[in-house]
């Protein structure tokens, strides 16, 4: 159960199978990124698309997963933020947020987004990180958000999640509420984790990250 196990935003990584950029330290930069996932991917949803334009100058901050939606899916949470470590590396940057509102109990609701910016024109593109954060997992292509979007269910840890990338930035928003040890159905958690993403992705374009 996710209850229990989840404390603090380093347990964003474990939760949501983001060890994004775990092997770049070892990847050698020089040669052709050829990633593929290791998941079966589903084309069900067919085609996405973005209303951003251009490339990011700003890393968005936790703060564009604290809107509307989050108050409603995870009402008077409690957030957390870490920064990604980088391993010295200058030309990225991110942070892991987690935000809940479990009581004594474990019962309670928890939202995660990882966020990620890589400098423009780097080799290692954010398309070979939306195949990261979903590697171990079969999933299904979600239209109508960034240009690449996908969403899974970790079922070892009961969490939905969602992940897309837009120009030089990516995310990966997951969500999961907790009664009496009970988890939500699948469906649900990953309707909701896409809930999160929209409404997240619509609070980068608003912002002046560009």
């Amino acid at each position: 159960m996710i209850a229990g196990i989840v404390v603090g935003a380093a347990a964003v990584l474990g939760i949501a199978g983001i060890l994004v950029f775990a092997a770049l330290s070892s990847s050698d930069s020089t040669s052709d990124q050829e990633t593929s996932a290791t998941g079966e991917t589903s084309d069900s949803q067919g085609t996405t698309s973005s209303e951003v334009e251009g490339d990011f100058t700003m890393l968005p901050g936790c703060s564009v997963g604290e809107h509307s939606e989050l108050e409603r899916l995870v009402p008077d949470y409690r957030g957390e933020v870490e920064d990604v470590d980088t391993g010295g590396q200058e030309w990225w940057e991110g942070q892991h947020c987690s935000w809940d509102n479990v009581n004594s109990l474990g019962n309670g609701s928890y939202a995660f987004l990882t966020i990620m910016l890589n400098d423009p024109g780097e080799r290692y593109h954010t398309s070979d990180d939306l195949e990261w954060y979903s590697q171990d997992y079969t999933t299904t292509e979600v239209s109508g958000l960034g240009e690449g979007a996908v969403s899974w269910y970790d079922s070892e840890n009961q969490v939905g999640c969602v992940a897309t990338y837009v120009a030089n930035l990516s995310f990966a928003s997951c969500y999961d509420k907790v009664n009496f040890g009970v988890s939500l159905p699948e469906e649900e958690a990953i309707q909701e984790a896409e809930t999160l993403a929209r409404a997240t992705l619509e609070e980068i374009r608003r912002g002046d990250y560009q």
